[in-house]
């Protein structure tokens, strides 16, 4: 068999193809409180440090932990598609990423919708003079303050924010 037919894991002594992902785990390293999370194992087969581990098992059972642009690169030079097993991984240790992320963001809107809503209940008359935004509720004589109000209860996080900065703008412009 030429040696370009041979998987490039074959040749770094991995076991023989096909090579199927079996797990994943995040691997971490943290010197001390407070220190850069840093990468907290290696790939075997090309030396990096990595956070993001995938662990393959070869045709004979034999199992070893690659990174993600591992897989990629091998994959992308023996000219073959990623197996299915190994990109549905990747799916999901990418959409875990994103729910993390995700969730601080809200976490942080919420704790800044909690300080505004605080701050707008210690002013009563803030805004009461002025007109709601949509004409019709205007008409029926809310406020500014009711919309805003009604934005901290019940928008998504983009709504709630933008209301946040107004809020805090003209807070900060009544106290100085």
């Amino acid at each position: 068999m030429p040696i370009s037919q041979i998987h490039p894991f074959e040749r770094a002594r991995f076991g023989h193809a096909p090579y199927r992902c079996v797990g994943y785990r995040r691997a971490v390293y943290q010197a001390c409180p407070g220190a850069p999370l840093q990468p907290g194992a290696t790939c075997d087969y090309c030396g990096t440090a990595i956070m993001d581990v995938y662990m393959v098992r070869s045709a004979d059972g034999i199992e070893f932990k690659v990174g993600s642009d591992c897989v990629g690169k091998v994959y992308r030079d023996f000219a073959a598609d990623i197996p299915a097993d190994f990109r549905a991984e990747f799916l999901k240790v990418e959409q875990a990423k994103r729910d993390a992320k995700r969730q601080v963001v809200h976490a942080r809107v919420a704790a800044r919708v909690e300080r505004t809503a605080t701050a707008l209940e210690a002013e009563p008359r803030l805004f009461v003079d002025r007109p709601h935004p949509n004409e019709y509720w205007a008409k029926q004589g809310r406020t500014l303050r009711d919309y805003y109000e009604w934005m901290l209860k019940h928008a998504g996080d983009a709504g709630r924010t933008t209301v946040c900065k107004e809020i805090e703008l003209t807070l900060a412009l009544v106290k100085a």
